[in-house]
């Protein structure tokens, strides 16, 4: 049992939760205000097409689970300080008389009296359709509604076919279509078995009755889409496209397999696979046209693996119907070549922070290749596989860690030199590297010699200051650009930056470092501060796809992200080394993608851009399917 104490704080923490909800809702104002409005069927627009309640999980956690709680059993975190009790979703007799209609008008609408605040301010129609429809999920299951569906098969189906659309083979007059999403999404459960006494008692009359509740809800679902059920064969969209060898003499593509992977949000949904005409051309169809679906095309050409860039429906406003409908893809292929003419760096960014006695730096490189043909790699000494990218690193770093690989996997290391052994196939920003090592130096001071072997079209170099530290950053054969000292969240940094550089040698140091042992001055009248302690360590997981869409204030958002790090004291000098995890890439990958397609809807990044950033976070997502799959 837990302490008086304990229960205190739970009720405190309740409270703090939902005084948080009060003030992102505006309920603490609208409380103040006019009630809540009735339910009014007319104020509830119909779904264009079946909603999917996958895609409201998300919706759910954040909005919805703090009162009801994440299995809808009504005992959120904020319940406790509420003076009614929250609907409890997973209860099949609470929702047995509401229909979907009603829980989207109070979604919407709110109910003021019962502490439910509006949502029409944070979610847009579409969203309330999907969180609705996933707390709806929350009181049946997938065994439930496969016990329904035989059931259906079994008795209903003659009449109201296989679809619910009142066409089976045996009705002989007009009868109400299941699948009418305006009709269905006006009545409860309760209507639904009430109509089917008044019609045909007699049909199920020895069924118990969670036989009959698992044939109602198998029959709501065919104007929903549940969880788990893959929304692949029942929709109206279509991807056709050609694969084309786009290396200038490269032998035709034909006679292999496409794959289409179907993502929701950061989730794997399935993956279809058709064969590839002697054209080149194939086609998927049956697709949902839900824009909070992905998709990504996948073959392969002598050995290596492409994927075209990422797919939704409904980011054109002007085409409607059937053109809507259908996507046009090209999935490129090449010639493969053991030749690195071509390979480029897009750009690198460097951030450099310090601790007493040691750098701690991150490098985030984005890879190109100019050429016509996949570059798949050479041979040298100490490397038991073919190389493609090679970054070289300061003579004396540790604790190297890689954001995307290790090394021994998709990495190798041979003296101070990483070297990347996965195809580099033609494009820009085709392949991204994020490096972060610890470099010890001896003193206040430090030279960091850095040869760049390929020709770079940008370069961005941030440092943190410190009161004694003086700078000298200088390439060979070029000049960088002193960019002034930028503020990030109070602290300062020094940047430099350079256009185009061809291969040359880069020198960079530092004097008036903090000295092993020393405190960071840093710390200087902070509560707390310790000797020896350091301002910060390397964030753990930067974003290597932020070199794309930041451009030249990539190493500002690094910077951010270090000193939030420090300040909310969530990282450990042991975690600059850790590996993101395979899943959690995934779903910042897919999530970024996201990111890009709406900022391209905003008209906030252009068309080339767009492409191009797409193209890069498609090929590193199919990479990793592929990997883990292996």
């Amino acid at each position: 049992m837990s302490s008086p104490n304990t229960q205190r704080l739970r009720k405190v923490g309740a409270a703090l939760i939902l005084a948080s909800l009060l003030l992102v809702t505006g309920l603490s104002y609208a409380l103040a205000q006019e009630p809540s409005p009735p339910f009014d069927l007319n104020n509830v627009p119909v779904p264009p097409q079946p909603p999917m309640s996958l895609l409201g999980e998300g919706l759910y956690a954040q909005n919805c689970a703090p009162c009801h709680g994440i299995e809808g059993d009504g005992n959120g975190e904020a319940s406790a300080a509420m003076p009614v009790v929250p609907t409890a979703f997973s209860d099949a007799t609470a929702v047995w008389a509401l229909s979907p209609a009603e829980f989207f008008h109070v979604t919407k609408f709110g109910r003021i009296e019962q502490m439910m605040p509006p949502w029409q301010a944070r979610m847009s129609d579409e969203e309330i359709w999907r969180a609705v429809y996933y707390a709806w999920d929350l009181h049946t299951s997938e065994e439930e509604i496969a016990d329904g569906q035989s059931l259906y098969a079994a008795e209903c189906a003659a009449c109201h076919g296989d679809q619910g659309r009142g066409d089976g083979p045996d009705v002989e007059s007009e009868i109400a279509s299941f699948a009418n999403i305006e009709g269905m999404m006006a009545v409860s459960q309760a209507d639904l078995a009430q109509g089917w006494v008044d019609a045909h008692a007699e049909i199920g009359a020895d069924w118990n009755d969670l036989q009959k509740q698992a044939t109602l809800a198998y029959i709501r679902t065919f104007t929903y889409s549940p969880a788990w059920v893959s929304p692949v064969g029942n929709g109206v969209g279509v991807i056709q496209g050609v694969v084309e060898n786009a290396t200038p003499g490269g032998e035709p593509f034909a006679g292999g397999v496409v794959a289409l992977e179907v993502y929701a949000h950061m989730t794997p949904l399935d993956t279809i696979e058709t064969d590839v005409g002697a054209d080149g051309t194939f086609s998927f169809d049956g697709l949902p046209v839900d824009p909070g679906i992905f998709y990504l095309l996948t073959t392969e050409h002598e050995g290596i693996d492409y994927a075209s860039t990422v797919l939704r429906f409904g980011q054109d406003p002007n085409l409607q119907g059937d053109a809507a409908n259908t996507l046009e893809a090209l999935l490129p292929v090449y010639s493969t070549s053991n030749d690195a003419v071509g390979v480029n760096i897009t750009r690198m960014s460097w951030i450099v922070e310090h601790e007493p006695g040691a750098l701690l730096i991150g490098q985030v490189v984005s890879f190109g290749n100019s050429g016509s043909t996949t570059f798949i790699g050479r041979e040298i000494e100490g490397a038991d596989v073919p190389v493609t990218l090679e970054l070289v690193l300061p003579e004396g770093a540790e604790e190297i860690g890689l954001q995307d690989g290790a090394i021994g996997g998709a990495y190798r290391q041979v003296g101070n030199r990483i070297y990347d052994t996965r195809p580099v196939p033609p494009g820009d920003g085709m392949r991204q590297v994020f490096v972060r090592y610890r470099l010890p130096y001896d003193g206040d001071s430090v030279t960091i010699q850095q040869p760049l072997d390929y020709t770079m079209n940008g370069l961005n170099l941030l440092i943190a200051d410190l009161p004694e530290l003086e700078v000298e950053a200088a390439a060979s054969a070029s000049d960088l650009t002193f960019a002034g000292v930028q503020d990030i969240q109070g602290l300062p940094y020094l940047q430099w930056t350079a256009a185009t550089l061809q291969p040359q040698a880069f020198t960079l140091t530092l004097d008036g470092l903090i000295q092993a042992g020393e405190e960071d001055p840093r710390l200087a009248g902070l509560e707390g501060a310790a000797s020896g302690q350091a301002l910060t360590a390397l964030p753990t997981a930067i974003d290597p796809m932020i070199a794309l869409v930041m451009g030249g204030v990539l190493l500002l958002a690094i910077a951010g992200v270090v000193v939030w790090r420090w300040r909310s004291g969530s990282v450990q000098p042991d975690a600059a080394v850790s590996q993101i995890s395979p899943e959690k890439r995934r779903q910042q990958l897919i999530q970024q993608i996201a990111q890009l397609d709406d900022q391209h809807s905003l008209d906030n990044l252009d068309e080339d851009s767009w492409q191009a950033q797409r193209a890069a976070l498609k090929r590193e997502l199919y990479a990793l399917n592929q990997q883990t799959e292996k």
